[in-house]
């Protein structure tokens, strides 16, 4: 995909790709989504973050007023913090599902996951792959929110 055509799709696309994908993802029975702390952390900051640059991308682009606390100027770098920080803790979240699976291995398929989900072995590892592929591409399309966005010099 040639960078023409990435900056030719609408940034809510680029939004609803990235929520989209990070829903499906909290759907997916992966085994470290189930119960690990360090994927799950990871995993709702990165919700919470892309919710919160979609709100303030919505205020930026209906050109609300800024509120006592903030100044114009300043809008589009908390934009660019807020998608950064999703887009890390997307990362994150991926590197700590496979951290997971690797720890504890696929073997685990005989408890708590197994019992909850049906699933064992080597549907864990499927599992796992969704899930880091979707969180991946929630955070590529953070990413690309990020870049589509102007320098800091230039939205002053």
């Amino acid at each position: 995909m040639s960078s023409r055509s990435v900056q030719n799709v609408p940034t809510v696309a680029w939004y609803a790709a990235a929520g989209i994908a990070l829903v499906c993802a909290g759907c997916i029975p992966a085994p470290g989504a189930d119960n690990a702390f360090y994927v799950l952390i990871p995993y709702a900051i990165a919700l919470v973050c892309l919710v919160r640059a979609a709100m303030l991308h919505v205020r930026i682009a209906r050109n609300d007023a800024p509120s006592r606390r903030e100044d114009a100027t300043t809008r589009p770098d908390r934009l660019r913090a807020w998608l950064l920080v999703g887009m890390v803790c997307s990362v994150c979240a991926a590197v700590g599902e496979v951290v997971h699976l690797l720890r504890v291995g696929p073997s685990v398929g005989f408890g708590y996951a197994a019992a909850t989900t049906g699933s064992t072995g080597w549907q864990q590892v499927a599992w796992m792959l969704a899930y880091v592929i979707l969180v991946m591409l929630a955070g590529a399309c953070m990413y690309l929110l990020r870049r589509r966005l102007p320098a800091a010099a230039d939205a002053a």
